[in-house]
């Protein structure tokens, strides 16, 4: 597939990361609302607004966290081993439910 295959080199943002999953998630537009979200991460201000409310979700839902001096460093590649993750996250949460 030649999209595939232009994909393929691509990285990833962490927050472009927090952004698909909760995509996945059916939350993407709950995420779009503005003004509503704080994430309590140093660097917040990093994160570009149209990502705030994922990350936020992100965070709320255990699916990301931050690094040990509380900055999501949004802008970063996101690492393999963040992903991998993200990924166990995401299918604890699957099974568990998003509503507690």
């Amino acid at each position: 597939n030649k999209n595939e295959d232009s994909q393929a080199g691509k990285t990833v943002s962490r927050e472009e990361a927090a952004m698909a999953v909760i995509s996945r998630l059916g939350l993407e537009k709950i995420s779009k609302l503005s003004g509503i979200y704080k994430t309590g991460y140093d660097d917040e201000a990093s994160i570009k607004s149209d990502y705030m409310g994922a990350v936020a979700l992100a965070k709320a839902l255990g699916l990301m966290g931050a690094d040990t001096f509380n900055y999501f460093n949004p802008k970063n590649e996101i690492s393999r081993i963040d992903a991998v993750n993200l990924i166990i996250n995401y299918i604890n949460l699957q099974k568990t439910g998003i509503y507690y």
